[in-house]
């Protein structure tokens, strides 16, 4: 299990502000624009973030601790309990992504809400037609992106792009999604022509639901 403490450079009882301090100073030392073509520098600017990203959010920062005294947890247990906090398939213990099915799709099931008028309700049976986007995984390529891929050169196989802006003595840090590599990390020399290098495309969807109205009660006063 990776302790964070250490990455940071800080006791286990450092409060937030040291953290932060601390982050701050390791994150402009290995940031990829500083130290380009350099893979250490990079994985250990990750660990870095890795790192901040657990210790200086409240209740994160006490899974960690609960775990790192033996809380009774393993490390992909925990993850679980961070997936059922945060969502999605989080998980600061692990350099990698739960892996997918190449098919399965990227977001959860959708819930689809529609308005039906009482006049409609009325006539007994009716036909409804719903339609909606959503975004799934590219077929033609698997929702892999292309073929022989490589690291981003934007952010430097991050998935991230991290900019600094000094304002004073302070400094601060903006992040946002690469949208060279759509925040995989990687582009391709061979990219889906059917989305893009993406791995998911947004397609539409029709249903038509067939509905069978029967009035069960009236309250013409009250119970």
């Amino acid at each position: 299990m990776k302790s964070y403490y250490e990455i940071l450079g800080v006791a286990s009882d450092a409060s937030p502000a040291d953290i932060k301090k601390a982050y701050r100073a390791l994150a402009q030392k290995y940031h990829p624009d500083k130290n380009q073509g350099d893979e250490k520098a990079a994985d250990k600017f990750k660990e870095v973030s890795e790192a901040y990203s657990v210790l200086s959010d409240k209740e994160k920062r006490a899974a960690y601790d609960f775990e790192l005294a033996g809380g009774g947890f393993s490390a992909a247990g925990l993850g679980d309990i961070f997936n059922q906090m945060f969502g999605g398939n989080y998980n600061p213990f692990s350099n990698h992504r739960r892996p997918r099915h190449p098919r399965e799709t990227r977001v959860n099931d959708p819930t689809v809400s529609f308005k039906i008028p009482l006049s409609e309700l009325k006539k007994g049976n009716l036909t409804k037609k719903i339609r909606f986007k959503r975004t799934v995984d590219c077929q033609p390529c698997n929702g892999q992106g292309g073929e022989d891929s490589r690291r981003c050169n934007t952010c430097s196989g991050l998935g991230k792009v991290y900019k600094n802006t000094r304002q004073g003595n302070a400094v601060f840090q903006s992040v946002r999604d690469c949208n060279v590599c759509h925040s995989t990390g990687k582009t391709f020399i061979n990219p889906c022509k059917h989305c893009g290098g993406k791995g998911t495309i947004v397609q539409t969807e029709m249903y038509e639901l067939d509905i069978n109205c029967k009035k069960v009660r009236a309250n013409y006063g009250n119970e």
